[in-house]
């Protein structure tokens, strides 16, 4: 398995330096999802500049400017509860986190070189972490209620080096990472700020590695097109959200094509083609895979979004084998955020029942560095909360950005 490991890393490489002798005219400026580093340094300075708050800041700012660095606290807390008609469970949790970005070298240099880290430590005020719950519960769930929010404790989950080249329309990212964070992506991905339940957060009938060491690129050879190629060690499924450093023998291979373009009414949308492949994780009982998984993204103005997604497994190495989730999301206010989404799924084998899930959240701007989200989720499926057939998760999150 070793040696098949280094060959399918050789042609990887292979396919990324053929990429960098191509031309291009546009890069994407941010890459990942919601919460990723980028992402959430971005979120904060334009709630930062919207509210007016950079003043308070400026001495700060510029002695962290000077020596190129950028840094963004969060804390995100979690309080979720399951009921059916004869049992409920209530679980908390908080993940404090520093993101961190420094760029040794000026932002403005054509060709730039960053460093990024993430640092957390997630704890849990209960018995059970919220992503644990679905289990606790015996909900009979094929996935999780929401995405992160474990108590694992102090994790290092993201150590990397990100290298974009502007004339060529190529961002290449190595080191301790989670690949997803270039694949799969829509702009309402993310348990923090969106939909908390992992059909809409994740995506469980994909058999990403969760973090590890990996390298991924992304091209753009015309301003609406990119490709993206990736492998990472597979240390853990990104469903447990665990942070394993290391490099083991299974690798996870993935290779995507989106497409940037006008769509209804003259407005952004978006379509993407994931294609993975992934060794087996006998610790975690699962086996070797391959999968697909098609995004469309529209807007259908500056305030509304929405997102369809339908992914296929063999049944391997993603604990289900098919995935159609739809969501919409819209703004009342400008720092607001309301969004309905509705999925279903089938478990690993055709013999599996589907269950399905229906989600609402509000995410209200109390203040430029605090969003209070209340959540509710209905679950459903003959084998749902030991055949009762339905079950009920609310939640309420806190989330502080500094």
């Amino acid at each position: 398995m070793k040696c098949d490991a280094v060959n399918r890393s050789a042609v990887f490489l292979a396919v990324v330096l053929m990429a960098s002798t191509a031309d291009a005219t546009s890069l994407r400026q941010t890459t990942g999802h919601e919460d990723s580093i980028e992402s959430t340094l971005q979120s904060r300075d334009d709630a930062r500049r919207a509210a007016r708050g950079d003043e308070k800041v400026e001495p700060v700012r510029n002695m962290l400017d000077a020596l190129g660095l950028d840094l963004a606290l969060t804390y995100d807390e979690l309080m979720l509860g399951a009921w059916s008609d004869s049992e409920s469970e209530l679980s908390g949790s908080g993940d404090a986190t520093l993101n961190l970005r420094w760029d040794p070298w000026s932002s403005s240099a054509p060709d730039r070189v960053i460093i990024a880290a993430r640092v957390r430590h997630r704890h849990a005020w209960s018995d059970t972490a919220p992503s644990s719950l679905y289990s606790e519960v015996e909900s009979g769930a094929l996935w999780g209620f929401t995405d992160g929010f474990t108590g694992r404790g102090f994790e290092v989950p993201e150590l990397y080096a990100q290298h974009r080249f502007t004339r060529l329309g190529l961002v290449l990212r190595y080191g301790q990472m989670s690949v997803d964070d270039f694949f799969d992506e829509h702009r309402l991905r993310s348990a923090k700020r969106s939909f908390l339940n992992q059909a809409f957060s994740n995506n469980p009938a994909a058999g990403f590695p969760g973090y590890g060491i990996g390298l991924v690129a992304r091209w753009r050879p015309a301003e609406a097109w990119d490709l993206t190629v990736g492998a990472s060690s597979m240390e853990a499924t990104n469903l447990s959200d665990e942070v394993n450093w290391g490099f083991s023998d299974a690798l996870f291979e993935g290779l995507q094509v989106g497409w940037s373009f006008s769509g209804i009414g003259g407005l952004p949308a978006r379509l993407q083609l994931l294609a993975w492949n992934a060794d087996g994780l006998p610790e975690y009982s699962l086996t070797a895979g391959k999968g697909l998984s098609f995004t469309a993204e529209q807007e259908w103005s500056e305030r509304q979004l929405s997102f369809v997604r339908a992914a296929w497994s063999d049944g391997g190495a993603a604990p289900v084998r098919m995935l159609l989730a739809l969501g919409h999301a819209w703004r009342p206010w400008e720092h607001d955020r309301l969004g309905v989404a509705i999925s279903a799924g089938q478990g690993a084998s055709n013999s599996e029942p589907w269950q399905g899930v229906l989600e609402l959240f509000y995410r209200r701007q109390v203040k430029h560095w605090l969003h209070i989200t209340p959540d509710v989720q209905l679950i459903a499926g003959d084998e749902i909360a030991d055949g009762k057939g339905w079950l009920v998760v609310a939640g309420l999150r806190a989330s502080l950005t500094f």
